[in-house]
């Protein structure tokens, strides 16, 4: 038995990765994760001492440590692996062998200053070595029957098949015969496979020319006995899978052929000969908001509406095409925001995007946008079952592709919004969600702590945009007391009477009274956000100099948690999110902040500008798009974007 060829799949790492940096501290030891065979950067610069000229640098048997960018200092002769230090030098350090223990491998570096020749100057950092197995997937693939003018799952009792249109990028499995004439009156040949309720295999009973396929193996039919076989012959089947990894699902397939004796399939001991082939699903990607756009869905048109006049004006200077949704019959226009998330799937022949949709609606019956997606697109719907928990796929970010503890990450992580903050038992959400993204087993989901939020949207407090330096992208962070600060010095510079969401409604907000009433807000929202950004640092491997802080101010509330029906504390914005943005590229559309004007100048919106656009990004703010539409929500869920995928291929991925 022949599963399709495998392309040809060397290795594909992308040329430039990030190198991770091991930051040195001279007040305690610092510690890292070194894998085997992977070049680290140790900063021996940023961190030095004042006054100090020269560095030693010493390892542990299991590291061998580079340096380069520097000279040698020959004035000590006894000390041979002294260094100048200069803003250029850099130190790299490899390690060769697994550690035995954990932390017991090291790295020191010892400062000097002129002349010196002992120094108790020494930073010091505690390595464990890991070795890591790069197993990219080396068998067939195949990919999920959700095509949008399908229906997901497809119908287990339609079991036709045109072999003359849909086969072209279906994977084959090819039997290929060679026996003596008369030997299949006495033999036979058995298919069996391990998840027949996940796939179809379609074949024919048989040969002719054009042969009709029908479905032979699958949901309710459990095994395939080959019938009319010759002595010399290679008999085609097609492979389609059902439904994408999930939960109980691990998305392996195996189909074994076995070889019994006098056609009885009942008896174990007759089984003369068994082979197996393994295919594995692939998997739903999410995209990070750094890749190119390609289209804007939107689901609701507002003449003069200076909100829609600004997305037709991104999508021409993206270069994009704007789609509007037909009207939802049962669904509200924020239903593409909140509910779907556009990503897609692939196989060495073919891609294509796929919408995931999870609808807060009970028996979807009568919904057009599906129908009217282009048929090369996918659509998967996920009912909802009797519960109350409402899976929010338009709640999840995505990082971009990124180096952390060793791990490389080429399709990102996707960020889960969740009640894991410490001290604190909040109800698990969105169960199923959260189960199929982990069962992709590609975007390794990060869970952050969101149960502070009225909403629970990680989107509420971080995003990220791309940027045009070696990095290639920056976290956007909300930050409260960045916006305090900024309101402070302008109250200083005598602007105090300001008002915030002076354009918006008659309430007007003084910014003068922040600094009393609202600092116990302040502190507990950003010590919410400083703990999320403590995660994120850790598991996506940033650094300070990667996140910029965009100006943000909550209100905290008291509402009746659905599930536990207590009185909770909960924030939201107080004025319109600016971490609520749409990103097309460099264009960044951001929700108008109506800060105080300071000489004709909302003073929030310069702020943010002198943030970005040093980036190359070009902010352009948009007006109406605060919640004033009564149940319709903020005009950011009246959009989703689909975007160009990651050019890394999913099969080379440590599985």
């Amino acid at each position: 038995m022949d599963p399709p060829q495998s392309p040809s799949r060397e290795p594909e790492r992308p040329t430039e990765q990030p190198m991770k940096t091991l930051v040195m501290s001279l007040e305690q030891p610092n510690t890292a994760v070194c894998p085997v065979g992977i070049t680290l950067l140790v900063d021996v610069v940023s961190f030095a001492p004042e006054g100090y000229k020269t560095f030693e640098a010493l390892t542990s048997e299991s590291l061998l440590y580079n340096v380069e960018g520097t000279k040698f200092n020959f004035a000590f002769s006894g000390h041979p692996s002294r260094w100048y230090l200069q803003p250029s030098c850099s130190v790299t350090l490899k390690a060769l062998v697994p550690s035995s223990m954990m932390f017991s491998d090291w790295i020191k570096i010892t400062y000097f200053k002129s002349g010196e020749e002992h120094s108790n100057c020494v930073a010091t950092m505690n390595i464990t070595c890991v070795s890591s197995v790069y197993s990219p997937w080396q068998g067939p693939i195949m990919l999920v029957n959700c095509g949008c003018r399908n229906q997901y799952p497809p119908n287990p009792h339609e079991d036709m098949f045109d072999n003359r249109g849909n086969s072209v990028h279906l994977p084959k499995m090819v039997l290929k015969i060679q026996s003596p004439l008369g030997f299949f009156n006495t033999h036979q040949l058995v298919i069996n496979c391990s998840h027949p309720d996940r796939v179809r295999l379609f074949g024919f009973e048989r040969p002719c020319i054009n042969p009709p396929y029908r479905m032979v193996l699958g949901p309710n039919r459990p095994f395939h006995v080959v019938t009319h076989l010759k002595n010399q012959e290679n008999r085609l089947f097609y492979v389609e899978a059902l439904s994408f990894p999930d939960a109980d699902f691990s998305g392996l397939v195996s189909f074994t052929v076995s070889l019994l004796e006098n056609s009885n399939n009942d008896n174990s001991e007759s089984t003369i000969h068994r082979i197996e082939v393994i295919f594995r699903v692939a998997p739903w990607i999410m995209i990070a908001n750094t890749q190119p756009p390609v289209e804007i869905y939107v689901t609701r048109y507002i003449r003069e509406c200076n909100f829609m006049e600004t997305i037709i004006r991104y999508s021409c200077a993206a270069q994009c095409h704007l789609a509007f949704c037909p009207p939802g019959e049962t669904r509200l226009d924020t239903w593409i925001g909140n509910e779907v998330a556009i990503g897609y799937t692939y196989t060495p022949e073919q891609l294509f995007h796929v919408f995931l949709d999870f609808p807060w609606k009970k028996e979807l019956r009568r919904f057009v946008f599906k129908n009217c997606l282009m048929p090369n697109f996918g659509y998967v719907i996920r009912e909802r079952e009797d519960d109350d928990h409402l899976d929010a796929p338009g709640f999840l970010e995505v990082s971009p592709p990124v180096t952390a503890n060793g791990i490389f990450y080429p399709l990102g992580r996707i960020l889960i919004g969740d009640g894991g903050f410490p001290r604190e038992k909040i109800p698990e959400v969105n169960i199923k969600l959260r189960s199929f993204l982990y069962a992709q087993n590609v975007q390794d989901p990060l869970e952050l702590f969101s149960a502070w939020l009225l909403e629970g949207n990680v989107k509420e407090f971080l995003t990220f945009v791309p940027a045009n330096d070696r990095k290639g992208f920056r976290l956007l962070l909300a930050s409260p007391s960045t916006c305090y600060e900024l309101f402070k010095l302008q109250q200083t510079q005598g602007h105090g009477n300001a008002s915030v969401l002076d354009s918006v409604d008659q309430t007007m907000l003084c910014y003068t009274g922040i600094s009393l009433p609202l600092i116990p807000f302040l502190l507990s929202v950003q010590t919410c956000i400083a703990y999320n950004q403590r995660v994120l640092e850790a598991e996506l491997g940033i650094s300070e100099r990667d996140i910029i802080y965009i100006p943000q101010l909550f209100r905290l509330g008291w509402i009746q948690d659905p599930i536990t029906q207590k009185e909770v504390l909960r924030a939201g914005h107080l004025f319109p999110n600016m971490l609520n943005m749409i990103v097309l590229g460099s264009h960044l559309g951001i929700p108008k902040p109506y800060g105080p004007l300071v000489h004709g100048v909302c003073c929030v919106e310069k702020k943010v500008q002198s943030l970005l656009e040093p980036l190359g990004l070009n902010c352009h703010f948009i007006g109406e798009f605060f919640g004033h539409q009564g149940d319709q929500g903020d005009a950011y869920y009246w959009i989703n974007v689909r975007r160009k995928p990651f050019s890394y291929k999913w099969w080379n991925i440590i599985i």
